[in-house]
């Protein structure tokens, strides 16, 4: 876990770059509260769905809410054995 945490939080962050290029700016990273500090309230990202064999849509994003989710995702609900 001493290499495992540091790692995972780099892959995190070129992610993040990666997915929040548009945005032209350099990205503040605050580690500690694992979140990026210098995104404005305003700051919009467009996504393609990237469904293969459909018209592409391209959607608009908040980059804040955007970034957050990326980092920490909502997984759904796990399977149930009840019936």
């Amino acid at each position: 876990f001493e290499y495992a945490g540091p790692l995972n939080e780099m892959v995190v962050m070129g992610n993040l770059a990666v997915r929040l290029k548009s945005l032209n700016k350099k990205l503040e990273w605050d580690g500690v509260n694992m979140r990026i500090t210098n995104l404005a309230a305003g700051d919009e990202i467009k996504v393609t769905n990237g469904i293969p064999n459909q018209e592409p849509k391209v959607l608009t994003l908040n980059a804040t809410q955007a970034a957050e989710e990326y980092i920490r995702h909502t997984y759904r609900s796990g399977w149930s054995l009840e019936a």
